[in-house]
């Protein structure tokens, strides 16, 4: 329905637009913890295994410790990130009673999620562009492939976006939602070969 002059015509996308700006808007306004500080978290791994032992350890022929770590430290940035916004955003709405308004605004599902999902991708790969700009100060990574590099680590955003939604819906108090971070994502993390290549890891783990 339209008026006259074109006043009142209604809009399917602006509800999804408000809702992945507020999103956009809410880690924006915390950059400091939002943005900074997984970015000083990330250089202080680079420096210690960069600056450090990146020129005394090598763990794959013709690559260097700081080239091997460094993609790690980016995609680990991107997985945090991405799981921490839409986990930490969702769970307080629902903490605070704040679903119930999104409950009954004109966003289907699939528009719902995808604000979401687009509002942590935005954090998760800004912190990683910062990640990759600061890594070349300790090392030149040779980059084979770059759009397969950069589709990586656009899906890992989306997955870890999709489990960040499922964890803040299932979870019951803040304890249960760190628990997903601390159980599952450090482990998952820290056994994927970020520091080290998961060959050496003993079985039955690096089967694992």
């Amino acid at each position: 329905m339209s008026g006259s002059n074109g006043q009142g015509v209604y809009k399917p996308w602006l509800p999804f637009t408000t809702l992945l700006r507020k999103e956009v808007l809410r880690f924006w306004r915390v950059a400091s913890q939002t943005l900074l500080t997984p970015i000083i978290t990330a250089s202080l791994y680079l420096f210690v295994f960069g600056a450090t032992l990146g020129e005394r350890i090598s763990v794959l022929e013709g690559f260097n410790y700081a080239q091997f770590v460094i993609p790690g430290l980016i995609l680990m940035g991107v997985i945090n990130n991405s799981f921490a916004n839409c986990s930490s955003s969702l769970f307080m709405s629902r903490y605070l009673g704040g679903i119930v308004d999104l409950l009954v605004t004109p966003v289907s599902p699939p528009q719902f999620i995808l604000a979401y999902t687009l509002a942590a991708m935005l954090r998760g790969t800004l912190v990683g562009l910062v990640i990759w700009m600061i890594s070349t100060l300790f090392a030149d990574l040779p980059w084979t492939s770059p759009l397969l590099a950069i589709l990586m680590a656009l899906l890992a955003s989306v997955l870890f976006a999709q489990f960040g939604l499922i964890a803040a819906i299932f979870a019951k108090n803040f304890d249960t939602l760190s628990m997903y971070t601390n159980f599952l994502l450090l482990p998952l993390i820290y056994l994927g070969g970020v520091f080290y290549p998961i060959s050496i890891l003993p079985a039955p783990w690096n089967s694992l």
